[in-house]
């Protein structure tokens, strides 16, 4: 998929990856590889929106207004981040909203 493709889409958390916030890094539990990932700052914050409720457009837009960076630029960081998570089965991706998550306790 082209990275202009991939701005419609909706990411959300796989089923099988729970998680939780520590000291401002998201710590993801990934059950069906036994793996622990840690998101660092930014990671973090795009895990953080990236919960079904908004396109990954959407959380190119919050990026843009909270970190000093371009549309390009976060365009560009943002979808190679969620491509690289959906292929890791870490981040799933739908042409709809999805329901709010919470946060999992592992």
């Amino acid at each position: 998929m082209k990275a202009e493709e991939w701005t419609n889409w909706y990411p959300a958390p796989h089923p099988q990856v729970a998680w939780r916030m520590i000291d401002g890094e998201a710590l993801l539990v990934l059950a069906d590889a036994g793996e622990v990932a840690v998101l660092n700052g930014v990671g973090s914050r795009i895990w953080q929106l990236a919960d079904g409720s908004r396109s990954i457009d959407d959380i190119i837009t919050v990026i843009v207004a909270e970190y000093d960076t371009t549309a390009d630029e976060a365009g560009r960081d943002v979808v190679n981040f969620i491509e690289q998570l959906v292929k890791e089965h870490i981040l799933v991706l739908s042409e709809r909203t999805a329901p709010q998550r919470a946060e999992k306790s592992s």
